[in-house]
């Protein structure tokens, strides 16, 4: 190599313990990382266990006796459920959300549209837990979330029963909507989709809930 400005030969990476100290650090991040990679998977199997999420669901259930109601809405995307969550917000005592996680989304919708209900009945103890933390110190929980009636729909009935309130639209605006904007031929991409789980407790088109709450004692959300 020439010399710069006279000064000695520049020897870039020529240090005899560059490659030691360099190889050190690598070696160092590789096991840090493999270390916290393990620690979180740890801490993931322990959080998700059979035993941990009883005794949750247990203390998240006694902390939880002041709760009254929970309004769940059965709708479509896109049919104004962000609106009504920032409208329930301002029910005093209304903890409401918009889709929380988890959202019961992706393989969950697609295994229980093939009618497969073991991975949604897998994942809700998980979902119950988060409804049961958000809702600690309200009278109502709200949560708009369109897989409602796709993915969880049985779980909350059998878990919540008398308490549960579901909101729906009447079946025809919510046709009208989807068609304004051509959401339903999208959504399916042509393909008939299966009947939800809960899809049982249908009676018509103008009582879809009548089992899971007769229309006689349904109530609005701002009547909570």
């Amino acid at each position: 190599m020439r010399a710069v400005s006279g000064h000695a030969p520049l020897r870039v990476g020529r240090d005899p313990e560059a490659r030691p100290r360099q190889f050190l650090r690598r070696q160092r991040r590789v096991i840090k990382n493999g270390a916290m990679s393990w620690s979180r998977s740890l801490t993931i199997k322990l959080k998700h266990s059979t035993p941990v999420i009883r005794a949750a669901r247990f203390v998240l259930g006694l902390r939880t006796r002041g709760l009254e109601k929970l309004v769940f809405t059965a709708t479509t995307g896109r049919t104004g459920t962000l609106t009504l969550t920032k409208v329930l917000e301002t029910v005093d005592g209304c903890k409401s959300l918009h889709e929380p996680h988890p959202i019961m989304n992706h393989d969950i919708l697609k295994a229980t549209n093939a009618g497969d209900n073991s991975i949604a009945d897998k994942v809700y103890p998980i979902k119950s837990i988060n409804i049961r933390r958000a809702a600690v110190g309200y009278r109502y929980y709200a949560e708009a979330n369109r897989l409602f009636v796709k993915t969880f729909l049985r779980q909350v009935v059998e878990e919540f029963g008398d308490r549960l309130v579901i909101d729906h639209r009447a079946p025809t605006n919510v046709i009208r909507i989807a068609d304004r904007l051509d959401a339903g031929r999208s959504r399916t991409h042509g393909r008939a989709v299966p009947n939800p789980p809960g899809a049982d407790a249908f009676r018509g088109s103008e009582d879809l809930f009548s089992v899971a709450e007769p229309a006689n004692q349904r109530r609005h959300p701002s009547a909570i």
